[in-house]
């Protein structure tokens, strides 16, 4: 695996990638050796929900079909990174707080982490980092997680996925049980309706054979796809693919529709891909399911009626900031997203900290260095969550504001 990574990180060469690649390549070396996850799972009652909003032909989910509730388009979603882990609580590595050794950004959690921001688990107001940065298999962790996303409502979280038996797999299959109340008698969950896809990130990296990404929707289709908190359109289970472009030829889009169309002919899914073939390669948008952009760079971006994105930021830490976190255009893009008439209404990211999009409640951290990044110490910040300039108030400038808005602004699932 580290080999098979390594390889694509020399490799490496896209267009919309510069400033996101080396995160996803680091992301790939770092992924090794999560706990085992506690396999609890919550009751709670599937309710029906209100009328649908119209939405774009051929979106339509199964609705409330059974007892089992499914939302339906136009669907509120944002990714999601289940890779996160705390040394101090599971004695394991820092997973993605601690950085990577290649390229050499690692950093000494809890003392400096790999973010300008710290998570606010709980919405608390306290800076306390060695329990904040936290651990994506605990349970309290995750309630309060889906708690926000429906505060936020968000109808579906798209969930990084790098293969069997990866630990964002094995962080996956613990979401599954916590999302299927027939598992257990935990009713704590407190946003029951709450669905689930896989991003299949390896087609961001290399070209896995037809055979692969058969094996691997197979794979997803026998262990989560029938359980009732994984996403369904029309009866086929929802996959999003980073199909990002990993080559230097010409018509790298070629192979990556090529190779999809074969798979989801193959497995019966619903396939949602990035959409660089149709901007770069001029394929027919109608050959696949549905199309979306992964680009937190920017503040909005749509194409036709497939989706709309917004993003809050985009802060790296060490780097100068390419999207400033400005409360009002945030709000703004909200607003125009939810008049937008697209099929997908996505929020880039729910919890990419590392990165600075996230929407997940948080506070500010400030960097003194003295050496290079293992010699720095954070120390909490004044200002709100992320705005360095522009307007800050109370309302704008706490450790929900970015929920709030969308909460605000978007419509509740239906």
């Amino acid at each position: 695996m580290t080999a098979q990574w390594s390889a694509a990180v020399r490799r490496r060469s896209s267009k919309k990638e510069s400033v996101r690649g080396w995160r996803r390549r680091s992301a790939a070396l770092l992924l090794a050796g999560a706990t085992p996850a506690v396999p609890l799972a919550f009751l709670a009652a599937l309710t029906p929900s209100t009328p649908a909003v119209a939405a774009p032909p051929g979106s339509a989910g199964k609705g409330s079909s059974g007892g089992v509730f499914e939302p339906r388009a136009p669907y509120n979603a944002t990714f999601f990174y289940p890779w996160y882990s705390n040394g101090s609580s599971d004695g394991s590595f820092w997973q993605h707080w601690q950085g990577s050794v290649s390229p050499n950004i690692g950093h000494t959690p809890p003392a400096n982490w790999l973010s300008h921001y710290l998570p606010a688990v709980n919405n608390t107001s306290a800076y306390t980092p060695s329990t904040q940065l936290y651990n994506s298999s605990d349970v309290n962790v995750f309630n309060w997680q889906v708690g926000q996303m429906k505060a936020a409502h968000q109808a579906v979280a798209i969930s990084s996925w790098w293969g069997q038996g990866d630990p964002s797999d094995t962080n996956f299959n613990t979401i599954m049980r916590y999302m299927n109340p027939a598992t257990s008698a935990d009713p704590t969950n407190p946003y029951p309706n709450l669905r689930w896809a896989v991003y299949y990130e390896q087609e961001g990296y290399g070209d896995p054979s037809v055979q692969q990404i058969d094996s691997d929707l197979n794979y997803i289709k026998s262990h989560y796809a029938n359980q009732p908190g994984y996403l369904t359109i029309g009866g086929k289970p929802v996959v999003f693919v980073y199909n990002a472009k990993d080559c230097n030829c010409a018509d790298w889009w070629t192979s990556d529709v090529t190779r999809w169309k074969q798979a989801r002919s193959d497995t019966g899914f619903y396939v949602n891909m990035k959409i660089d073939p149709v901007v770069y390669g001029g394929v027919n948008p109608r050959v696949m399911d549905g199309w979306h952009e992964y680009g937190p760079t920017s503040r909005t971006d749509q194409y036709g009626r497939y989706y709309y994105m917004i993003s809050p930021g985009f802060w790296r830490e060490q780097d100068p900031p390419v999207l400033a976190r400005d409360p009002v255009a945030f709000a703004n893009a909200a607003k125009a997203m939810a008049s937008a008439n697209v099929t997908w209404k996505l929020t880039e990211t729910w919890n990419e900290w590392i990165e600075g999009t996230s929407v997940e409640p948080g506070i500010d951290a400030n960097w003194t260095y003295d050496g290079g990044p293992n010699n720095g110490q954070a120390t909490q910040a004044d200002s709100g969550f992320g705005v360095t300039s522009g307007p800050c108030t109370t309302t704008t400038c706490t450790s929900t504001a970015w929920v709030n808005t969308l909460g605000a602004n978007l419509p509740p699932p239906s």
